[in-house]
């Protein structure tokens, strides 16, 4: 399972090549389907299309990155008469309001979880006029609509259990961190995500660092200049800087 906010801001990476297509800036709704359809991505430019990939050519969602197989599986938005469609009727499920299905209104989506393998989304949390809250799973969802979604009554009784215990939402298992390059080796049977994971993690070990990174609090990850190590890989991770590192990294 993943939350959007997982999902948005990764880069989107080419496993054949490890080139970086682009970073995930927007997530498209069917609300027929109640499932992801589309990841957009970012502009290559200012001046250029906003661009997008199916969520069924996504091969993973990990921790660092949604792979591919290959780049030309991203396309411009223009190009797919039914996903400016979907665009169209502007289905966000996040800050849409919530009624149940006899007309009561209940509160506000602040987030909602996806089974990273199919798109399918398994829960909506919601924040009630009381400030308290619930999650109600995806297939008590009656309605995603542009302004409201349409749950079952009985909210009151919705948890995070009924998510985690769903039928329809089998629990995902989570990658094992990838500790050395050598598991890149075996990429024939590992999963695409643990072999990108393994492959950025040989590419970074040894370089250096072109600037500063900062943890919270202030302390210091790596200086500008210094070695990058698996120490310092662990670190960055531990501090949420990952992403920040691989982006700033030289010979």
């Amino acid at each position: 399972m993943k939350k959007t906010q997982q999902v948005l801001g990764l880069p989107v990476i080419e496993i054949s090549s490890g080139e970086q297509m682009g970073s995930v800036s927007g997530i498209v709704v069917s609300p027929d389907q109640g499932k992801v359809e589309y990841l957009l991505l970012d502009r290559l430019s200012w001046y250029g299309d906003l661009r997008a990939i199916p969520f069924e050519a996504v091969l993973g969602i990990g921790e660092f990155a949604v792979t591919v197989s290959k780049g030309d599986e991203v396309f411009p938005v223009s190009a797919k008469a039914d996903l400016v469609s979907l665009l169209e009727r502007n289905v966000q499920v996040i800050k849409a309001g919530v009624m149940t299905k006899s007309g009561k209104y209940v509160g506000t989506v602040s987030e909602f979880t996806l089974d990273s393998r199919t798109g399918k989304i398994l829960g909506c949390e919601i924040v009630t006029e009381d400030g308290g809250g619930f999650v109600a799973p995806g297939e008590k969802v009656i309605t995603f609509g542009a302004k409201f979604l349409v749950v079952e009554d009985g909210y009151e009784d919705y948890s995070e259990n009924d998510l985690n215990k769903s039928k329809a939402a089998p629990a995902e298992k989570k990658p094992e961190p990838v500790k050395t390059a050598a598991k890149a080796q075996n990429a024939a049977s590992a999963d695409p995500v643990e072999v990108f994971e393994a492959r950025q993690r040989q590419y970074l070990a040894g370089k250096k660092a072109a600037k500063k990174i900062v943890g919270t609090g202030g302390q210091v990850i790596i200086n500008e200049g210094e070695i990058i190590t698996e120490e310092t890989i662990e670190n960055a991770l531990a501090a949420d800087k990952y992403i920040e590192l691989t982006m700033n990294v030289s010979d």
